[in-house]
């Protein structure tokens, strides 16, 4: 059984900045002079871009283009899911990634990504924040190292978020808890939706 989950451009273009497995893939690529390569890979106004596959085997993440280049995750990899508010990786208590000079160049590529999408793409309408809390995330922690990414807010509705948690935890066999509670993430969305 295998599932793809589809975006808009403009939302995978947010998303692809919170996907990373162990250390954050890197979307600015805006500082390098490969400019003719980037914009053909980049996704046009109100395309539909791939995001995630799940299978019986992992989960897959279109973190870099239109074409994606895809992190993966094995299930049998996998220890823990948690459903988190979305942060940046910088600013994940969870994670010992980024030191203080590494979290204040982070965060000014953050604000200069989010500025130049806004440019180039009209529809774009994300702006830089310190936290999302309307936003979610799932948080993996894994053998290999700790993972993330970002639950785009088209699928918000009560239902399609739902829908997605049961589909990662069915092949995952691993319960997805609310963030470092043994709640289940099933009586949070209750009380918030």
């Amino acid at each position: 059984m295998r599932r793809t989950f589809k975006l808009s451009a403009e939302e995978w273009l947010f998303a692809r900045q919170f996907a990373y497995m162990d250390k954050q893939c890197e979307p600015y690529v805006y500082e390098s002079n490969l400019l003719k390569k980037r914009k053909a890979n980049e996704p046009k106004n109100k395309e539909i871009v791939p995001y995630l596959v799940v299978d019986e085997y992992g989960l897959l993440i279109n973190a870099t283009n239109k074409k994606g280049q895809w992190l993966r995750w094995e299930w049998e990899d996998v220890k823990s899911i948690r459903l988190y508010p979305l942060m940046y990786p910088w600013k994940a208590s969870i994670y010992l990634l980024f030191n203080e000079s590494d979290k204040r160049r982070e965060k000014r590529k953050a604000k200069r990504y989010l500025w130049y999408m806004r440019r180039r793409y009209k529809h774009f309408h994300f702006k830089y924040c310190e936290d999302y809390a309307e936003c979610y995330s799932l948080i993996f922690e894994t053998r290999k190292g700790n993972g993330q990414f970002y639950i785009p807010s088209e699928w918000k509705e009560r239902n399609k978020l739902a829908w997605l948690l049961e589909t990662i935890e069915l092949p995952s066999r691993k319960r997805i808890n609310y963030l470092n509670t043994d709640d289940h993430w099933k009586i949070h969305l209750k009380t918030r939706i």
